[in-house]
């Protein structure tokens, strides 16, 4: 089964989520948020915006860490994908050479929000340096083309001063190596401020579950084949795929409940996604 097909599924799966049971409905991150500590009132946090198929972010930023702020207001399933531009390569290149959901090699991905629903939101933060970057989505469409193809890309430049503005503040590590995720703590109910740290030898993603009472993350393979029956899980959020070496900080609220965290990145060596590979785990909060 290829990367594409399962983003594709998620897009049915989120639609099912939205409607389906009052227990898939309650988990989306709610709109107002947690209080934040004093240590991160100077963050610097850069809104980005997504459509069916355009982005609305910003055309400059100054390098330094940055949250973005990501809120879906598409009827489809977008996430922020973002990488670099190396010089000579242009905008039109990533998006005539990214096959399927696989970006160039010399587009060196940095990660970004992860996949949300229509009306979802989240937060993200990464550190940028200067150059030129590109956020992409590479979800497909109900067609099965991907957003990227149907324009969905935004350039922007990180150049100027350094900020001085803060990354929030961790609550936990997480690791992600090939194939697995380790934490430097347990997720709690509420606020979780998670630092993903890639220090595996390819890249990753971590998405996020709310698991149906008895299922598992590796339940969602079963149901993509046949779609029979509700879906085992809803995605309420993470990261878009990045680099070895590579740090994400994802800000997400849990409820008390079955989680479960799934890589469907695909695998640079046999090109099977890493779930297949085992990169899926549970737990409870």
């Amino acid at each position: 089964m290829k990367h594409s097909r399962i983003i594709g599924s998620l897009i049915v799966l989120a639609l099912v989520a939205l409607g389906a049971t009052a227990f898939l409905n309650r988990h989306s991150r709610p709109r107002d948020p947690a209080p934040v500590p004093t240590a991160e009132a100077v963050r610097r946090i850069v809104e980005v915006t997504a459509r069916d198929y355009a982005f609305d972010a910003p055309d400059t930023l100054a390098p330094g860490p940055v949250t973005f702020r990501f809120t879906n207001h598409g009827p489809d399933v977008h996430h922020v994908y973002i990488a670099s531009l190396p010089e000579g390569k242009t905008l039109a290149d990533l998006v005539n050479e990214t096959k399927g959901e696989l970006l160039p090699a010399w587009a060196m991905t940095i990660g970004g929000p992860g996949a949300q629903i229509p009306g979802g939101h989240g937060e993200t933060s990464l550190t940028l340096t200067p150059g030129r970057y590109a956020m992409v989505c590479i979800v497909p469409a109900p067609d099965g083309v991907p957003h990227i193809k149907k324009g969905m890309m935004h350039e922007f430049t990180v150049a100027g001063p350094m900020t001085t503005l803060a990354s929030p503040v961790p609550s936990v590590v997480m690791t992600l190596r090939d194939y697995g995720f380790d934490l430097s703590a347990p997720l709690t109910a509420g606020r979780n401020v998670i630092e993903v740290r890639n220090t595996a030898t390819q890249h990753h993603e971590v998405i996020i579950l709310k698991l149906a009472p008895g299922k598992k993350s590796a339940d969602l393979l079963t149901w993509f084949a046949t779609h029979a029956g509700p879906p085992p899980a809803a995605v309420i959020g993470g990261t878009s795929p990045f680099a070895p070496g590579m740090t994400n900080i994802v800000d997400i609220t849990l409820e008390p409940g079955e989680y479960g965290l799934i890589c469907f990145a695909t695998d640079v060596h046999d090109g099977k996604m890493h779930v297949e590979h085992g990169m899926s785990t549970e737990f409870t909060i």
